[in-house]
């Protein structure tokens, strides 16, 4: 068979030396007179397993160069039912050497449920794949610089560090990505598409997770369906800015959000961290807590209340993240030694990573967020040794804590559970971001709640309630410290009273004062 018959080569592709593949050897056959001998194709196909070379260093596809260029004798004419055999055969050929192959990327391609040969397979890197062995350029819609830089799915292009540049530009806490839409930013609270990158095809986000999430982290998406992790910028102006990256699925298609980082930790004087807050880090033991719902700036408050441990207490202090957003790391004139861990990557589980905490020598021990009985009761167990914890929930109020304790747990497990927390909480912080007046900025307005003996009773039997009339008595609620702001001309009335627990409280204060 001649080039000219061949699907794998284009015309103009004449410096190639691809040498014969040997013929299987086999026992001649007599001719059978007046009989014209047929042609028998071998079933003994070269076998393939990802990332091999097709055929040994001295073997190539079964031409030569001469049939390919032409310069050997002209080919033999065929007849249409000898040219029909010969395409089964090529179409036979390809799918057998195709077989094993993966994407470059540890998938292994299945033609049966992907799109049509012609469609996913471009034959001019399919002979780059005979030459090299690589078959990281099989599929058109690979990478076009790395694996997380630039990204190019058949004819769509997503450059997702300039999508990030861009994002930072902007002032989002948040970037957007989802198949079928544009990429959406939240800016001050709000979204805001941009239309300039176009639809997200669901391609993009395959690609992204698949080059994005390591191994040890791929594992848990596919049994999970959901991961928390962290993005590193690896180019532009912006190249090493740290993001959360939450992956999920939506309608069997992946859609990311990634939460970006301040590139420089705050300090508690900077945030106006209220001096009682700050009080609490000089604690030898005990549990205190930041609560607060998505996007409150928990982290930020979190993060400068550890940078302010590591420069002027000389302790140990373990971290345990998911992921680790704000790095420490090594300071000039640090005391604190601080070791940080992520949980699934360096710890399979907040519980577990809690328990190897404890015999690790620490003075505190800080848990990125608890969920769980099981993350409360190692959190509890922390304090309850003598050490100094500290975590974030996400709740909206200090009895809205404890309720959300109190409701993980049941009957006699229950009462020992708050009678622990009576005895170490030593204060809550709650805190909500509120739009400027302007609506140029954001600010954090706090709910401080620093646990007294008065409080302790009410902690012991559960009693949300009647630590809610406390802090009403005391006018230290959210909605008492968001009236404030109003008053004090840093916010609009809408945006403060969208931020209460109880509008209708928050109403009933503004109109007693």
């Amino acid at each position: 068979m001649n080039a000219n018959n061949n699907p794998l080569l284009n015309d103009d592709d004449e410096d190639v030396k691809l040498p014969e593949l040997p013929l299987p050897k086999t026992s001649p056959e007599k001719p059978t007179p007046g009989k014209k001998p047929e042609e028998k194709i071998s079933s003994e196909m070269p076998t393939l397993s990802s990332k091999i070379l097709p055929f040994p260093p001295t073997t190539g596809f079964p031409f030569s160069k001469e049939e390919k260029t032409g310069s050997s004798a002209p080919p033999e004419e065929t007849t249409p039912s000898e040219k029909k055999s010969a395409e089964v055969e090529d179409d036979f050929d390809v799918h057998a050497i195709l077989d094993g192959i993966d994407d470059g990327f540890g998938t292994e391609l299945d033609y049966e449920k992907t799109d049509p040969l012609d469609e996913v397979l471009s034959l001019d890197n399919f002979e780059n794949f005979l030459e090299t062995g690589s078959t990281k350029s099989l599929l058109d819609f690979s990478t076009l610089k790395s694996k997380e830089d630039e990204m190019d799915f058949e004819g769509s292009k997503l450059d997702l560090d300039g999508v990030i540049s861009l994002a930072i530009e902007q002032g989002a806490s948040d970037i957007h990505l989802a198949p079928f839409d544009e990429v959406a930013f939240t800016v001050l609270g709000g979204i805001r598409r941009i239309s300039s990158f176009g639809v997200i095809d669901p391609n993009m986000t395959v690609r992204l997770q698949q080059t994005i999430i390591s191994n040890v982290l791929e594992q848990s998406f596919v049994e999970e369906l959901e991961l928390d992790t962290s993005y590193v910028v690896k180019s532009g102006k912006h190249k090493g800015r740290r993001l959360r990256l939450s992956v999920g699925k939506t309608e069997s298609n992946i859609f990311m959000v990634f939460r970006v980082i301040a590139d420089v930790m705050k300090t508690p004087d900077e945030l106006e961290i209220p001096q009682v807050v700050r009080d609490w880090i000089k604690l030898p033991s005990g549990l205190w807590l930041i609560n607060g719902p998505t996007g409150s700036g928990k982290s930020t408050t979190l993060s400068s209340l550890i940078q302010e441990i590591q420069m002027t207490r000389d302790v140990k202090v373990i971290s345990i993240e998911k992921p680790i957003e704000y790095v420490y790391g090594v300071k000039p004139g640090q005391q604190a030694y601080i070791t940080q861990r992520e949980v699934g990557k360096d710890s399979r589980s907040f519980a577990s990573a809690l328990t190897s905490a404890m015999r690790q020598a620490p003075d505190i021990i800080l848990v990125g967020e608890v969920r769980n009985k099981e993350e409360i009761d190692e959190l509890l167990r922390a304090a309850e040794t003598g050490h100094l914890a500290i975590s974030t929930l996400h709740t909206t109020s200090g009895p809205a804590t404890i309720n959300r304790i109190r409701s993980m747990y049941e009957g006699d497990e229950q009462k020992r559970v708050l009678a622990t927390l009576a005895d170490n909480l030593r204060g809550m912080m709650t805190q909500t971001l509120v739009k400027t007046k302007d609506e140029t900025g954001l600010f954090a307005v706090r709910e401080v709640l620093e646990i007294n003996k008065d409080l302790k009773k009410f902690v012991l039997n559960g009693d949300s309630l009647a630590l809610r009339d406390y802090m009403e008595e005391k006018k230290i609620t959210m909605e008492h410290e968001l009236v404030k702001a109003v008053k004090s001309g840093m916010t609009s009335l809408e945006s403060a009273r969208s931020k209460a627990p109880s509008p209708a409280y928050f109403d009933e204060i503004l109109g007693s004062e």
